[in-house]
């Protein structure tokens, strides 16, 4: 008799803890309410999967592959998450946040993320081209060669970054940056301002 999966393929409010699913491939799951506390996913692709209200704590994803995946209300806490295309869930809707992750070399191409939260954490070298990032919040975030390119960037914050690239294909509205990147921004418009 077959092993049953450490995974069902339905699970509402459960935890799963130390699950090592490295490299695997994976279809059809869905989990609601549920919690995965230190799991190994780095490399593994998840083909169709549906997530909802979902937490991820101190858990390896790099490189993972969404494969038309479905995020709705998804929270990644102390989470690697290196390399990853996030172009590739189906949807990846409203209110996914990211505490004190690492999410460099990534990229988010034509995603819809308005209300996105990344607090802490670092996200070098990601590019978000073509994202609807309207009220979206990075707070003590290093955004070191991260670049924004044609982003509805209206009403986010990025107050408390620094290092943050805006292309001029940005829309702005009540966007927050630091002092440092205003004034970073205004040089590489040719403008200077003069104290005084």
């Amino acid at each position: 008799m077959a092993t049953p999966h450490p995974l069902p393929l339905d699970a509402e409010d459960q935890v799963f803890e130390d699950l090592d699913l490295t490299g695997q491939r994976l279809e059809r799951r869905s989990l609601v309410g549920c919690t995965l506390r230190r799991c190994k996913l780095s490399g593994a692709r998840l083909e169709r999967w549906t997530l909802d209200e979902v937490r991820f704590e101190d858990c390896d994803l790099s490189v993972i592959k969404w494969g038309e995946s479905a995020l709705c209300d998804v929270e990644f806490v102390d989470c690697k998450l290196t390399g990853i295309n996030w172009a590739e869930a189906h949807a990846l809707t409203l209110a996914v946040r990211f505490e004190r992750s690492t999410l460099d070399y990534g990229s988010f191409l034509d995603v819809p993320l308005k209300r996105l939260r990344v607090t802490g954490g670092t996200a070098n070298d990601v590019t978000w081209a073509d994202c609807d990032l309207r009220n979206a919040t990075f707070d003590g975030v290093t955004l070191a060669d991260a670049s924004f390119l044609r982003c509805d960037l209206r009403g986010a914050n990025f107050g408390n970054c620094e290092g943050i690239s805006l292309d001029a294909s940005c829309r702005l509205g009540k966007t927050k940056i630091s002092l440092a990147d205003a004034l970073a921004h205004l040089h590489q418009m040719g403008l200077s301002v003069e104290m005084g």
